[in-house]
């Protein structure tokens, strides 16, 4: 990654990060004193704070997906179709993670019809096309298209504490392609999780081989006749539906313009720090550790600390009457 003189901007996938903090921290130990989960809130708010500290950026943003469809389904109404039910735990969590952002005063963006990734995306572009350092933050792997030489993605192992930074030779290394030829890939091995079909025996290697011989999808679809062995007679068999519908290319290609943002829309952040104190989240009536953006050059910055609404309460010793 190139030194930028011009800023660091950090980029996260909130619901995608916001998941994994659910699925890493037990929900039976967090919640707030009327009884709303926060294993998630606590879990993310832990994790971007490690984040700021870590890479100190100038900007930062949090991508959110919305209720609803997308261009995408609308294109293929199965995309997505057989993920599982959202966990009744998790949902009123999202808007006590907003609530967090608000105070840190971190711009939550979203916009109808598009996903966090299509945000995501065109942040990175107008970062990179003002000569930025770029970090995304994202568990979904159709953000490695974005790597490039300035923009690396930052992409959750285990929890949200063990990221992997994917940079181009990174990507190539893993996947065998540049990280623009990802959403070929992609098309062509399918996406269980996004119910996305692929072709038939196809997987990450034999992908990545088509695509080195005959330069990408299109190239592939045009020879399909001459790809050989069984897995070739399979993309032949394909290659109408592929070309007359595109769906599986166009659901892992991300869509790097959804609306008119600017940068300038992002506040910039000069030496991002904690400080501490509470700060209110109204409609769940409890304290976060919390934040407000000070400069303080060359000072150590804390950890936040976690309320009581975050801990686990110990049983009262107190004997009955």
């Amino acid at each position: 990654m190139s030194e930028s003189t011009k800023g660091t901007l950090l980029l996260v996938d909130g619901l995608s990060m916001a998941f994994r903090a659910f699925f890493g921290l037990p929900v039976e130990n967090f919640a707030t004193s009327t009884g709303v989960p926060t294993n998630a809130v606590y879990g993310f708010t832990t994790m971007l704070a490690t984040l700021l500290r870590e890479h100190e950026p100038t900007h930062v943003a949090v991508a959110f997906d919305l209720p609803g469809g997308t261009f995408r389904t609308e294109r293929l109404p199965s995309y997505k179709g057989t993920r599982d039910a959202t966990p009744p735990e998790f949902e009123p969590q999202v808007p006590l993670i907003r609530e967090v952002l608000g105070a840190l005063r971190v711009p939550a963006v979203d916009k109808p019809n598009y996903e966090a990734d299509d945000l995501l995306a065109t942040y990175a572009r107008l970062g990179h096309e003002a000569g930025m350092r770029v970090l995304v933050v994202s568990g979904d792997r159709d953000t490695i298209q974005l790597v490039n030489g300035d923009v690396t993605l930052l992409y959750p192992r285990k929890g949200v504490s063990d990221l992997v930074r994917f940079t181009p030779d990174a990507v190539r290394e893993k996947y065998g392609v540049d990280p623009g030829q990802y959403p070929d890939l992609a098309a062509l091995v399918g996406e269980t999780s996004d119910n996305l079909p692929g072709v038939p025996g196809v997987g990450p290697k034999t992908a990545a081989k088509w695509i080195g011989v005959y330069g990408g999808l299109e190239g592939i679809l045009n020879s399909a006749d001459d790809v050989p062995g069984k897995a070739g007679r399979a993309c032949a068999r394909t290659s109408s539906r592929c070309a007359s519908t595109g769906s599986s290319t166009t659901c892992s290609r991300i869509s790097r313009s959804p609306s008119r943002s600017r940068i300038s829309s992002i506040p910039a952040r000069t030496r991002p720090r904690f400080t501490r104190s509470a700060t209110r989240c109204s409609s769940a009536r409890c304290a976060t550790s919390s934040c407000r953006w000070r400069p303080m050059p060359g000072r150590p910055v804390p950890r936040p600390h976690p309320r009581s609404w975050c801990r686990p309460r110990a049983p009262s010793r107190r004997s009955p009457r």
